[in-house]
């Protein structure tokens, strides 16, 4: 992961270790996870706490935070009891946030965050708003009924009634003009549609650029270069 390997074995209870890209073993196995690294540094957990650590191996917080999401441009969001802040990787805290919940395990990996405003307790309470939030706290999107999924870099989505509504990083929105249950997305201006249990690949402009030819898809997100896998 992002410059060093994490290793889960069997012979230490399942509990991680993090090792270099050649092999080197950096930690112990006492870690119960480790993942979300970005710019060197990712999260631990131990004792049922996260922590931040490089990909060397060196603790750079003590275990006491909630949960911990990914670090962009050196800043992390945390949640620690129940509060969520944004802090530098010496825990320096920068901003705090006033909203009742921030989706932790994907927060910052495109640059922004999905925050909540409502009851945490129940997704489907019809008073729950969501927002596509900044760094610095700023509400970048229109309050949407459901979830915000965070797709790729710069593409946003929303399904409400049925109808998929797309934002960019910066809250801009266009409506996917495609009837479908469910999209994935292939790139910026492509989208795999699903309806009557096929998919077909469209453009943000509703046009199809193939019918609904495939029964399955999956789009590697593992690499730069986009590639798919179909299933006829």
């Amino acid at each position: 992961e992002a410059g060093c390997l994490v290793v889960s074995s069997p012979l230490h209870n399942f509990s991680c270790a993090l090792f270099s890209l050649d092999g080197k073993q950096l930690t112990d196995y006492i870690y119960e996870d480790l993942k979300n690294f970005s710019e060197g540094v990712g999260r631990y957990k131990r004792n049922g706490k996260y922590g931040l650590i490089t990909i060397n191996g060196e603790e750079l917080t003590d275990p006491i935070f909630d949960q911990v999401a990914f670090v962009h441009d050196g800043r992390v969001v945390m949640e620690y009891n129940g509060k969520y802040c944004l802090s530098d990787l010496k825990c320096n805290i920068l901003q705090e946030y006033k909203v009742d919940q921030i989706r932790m395990y994907d927060s910052l990996q495109y640059g922004v965050m999905c925050a909540l405003e409502g009851n945490p307790d129940w997704i489907g309470d019809p008073n729950n708003r969501y927002y596509l939030m900044s760094p610095d706290g700023a509400y970048l999107s229109r309050p949407c009924k459901h979830t915000i999924v965070f797709a790729k870099p710069d593409v946003f989505y929303e399904l409400e009634d049925g109808v998929h509504y797309i934002f960019d990083a910066s809250g801009n929105e266009i409506v996917l003009p495609v009837e479908a249950k469910e999209i994935k997305v292939y790139a910026k201006d492509r989208f795999f549609v699903y309806k009557d249990k096929m998919y077909a690949l469209v453009d943000l402009n509703g046009n199809m650029i193939t019918d609904y030819l495939w029964s399955d898809v999956k789009i590697s997100e593992e690499t730069d270069d986009d590639w798919i896998c179909v299933c006829y």
